[in-house]
């Protein structure tokens, strides 16, 4: 993990090696038609009610955005309660292997997928159209990484399970939870007041978990045993 030397910050370096377990890390962004299902489906089985459109209403291929962390935490209990299964938030370590494209220490990458961000992902630069801003755009439509994975470089910046701790000590992937800190990690940029160097695969952002601006969505994972 982290950039290389003399292009990252403090906060992202020095690179070190983190050890993952397999698990599997959805395709695509939780689209906007797959958080108003589950609510749906929450609201006639009973419990805690979530919102139904967090974000703007663009349609059902748009990820969903503009949630918190702690929303993000409750829809996916309800889809584990739904399907019988055990997925979860990606840890910002396997965040930035699946980013990587899970090539073995890829510094050849800048952005998930390749070196051109135009190719690949949706940032402040190519979101503008006759001088007028664009929203999101629906997930899929620019070219995936080297797994298969779609728009984990701008689009939306995507919540990860761990507290904004320490970048440097995390080498065996395990999950930083400290309940005294509000920050949780968010990677990838997004569209919307995102420059290129936000949308390389090592940056971190943060926000607290309560807080649902920014443009921030989110992918879902599980570990490979469960899926089985």
């Amino acid at each position: 993990m982290g950039g290389p030397e003399g292009v990252a910050d403090i906060d992202t370096s020095p690179q070190h090696w983190v050890t993952v377990k397999s698990f599997e890390i959805g395709k695509f962004e939780v689209t906007q038609a797959q958080w108003i299902a589950i609510v749906q489906w929450k609201r006639k089985h009973g419990g805690t009610i979530l919102r139904e459109i967090p974000g703007y209403d663009d349609g059902d291929e748009y990820p969903i955005n503009n949630i918190s962390w702690d929303d993000v935490k409750l829809w996916i209990d309800a889809l584990n309660q739904m399907k019988g299964k055990h997925y979860r938030l990606p840890t910002e370590s396997e965040w930035e292997y699946a980013a990587r494209g899970g090539i073995f220490w890829n510094d050849e990458y800048i952005y998930s997928g390749g070196n051109c961000l135009d190719e690949v992902g949706w940032y402040t630069r190519n979101s503008v159209k006759d001088g007028e801003w664009l929203e999101k755009q629906p997930v899929g439509l620019k070219k995936p990484n080297q797994l298969g994975i779609y728009d984990m470089s701008g689009n939306v910046w995507e919540w990860c399970e761990d507290a904004y701790l320490s970048y440097r000590d995390n080498i065996h992937n395990k999950i930083k939870v400290d309940t005294t800190i509000q920050y949780r990690i968010c990677r990838g940029g997004s569209n919307y007041q995102t420059t290129d160097r936000d949308c390389r695969v090592f940056v971190r952002g943060k926000q607290k978990r309560s807080s649902f601006g920014g443009k921030i969505g989110f992918r879902i994972a599980q570990d490979v045993e469960e899926a089985k």
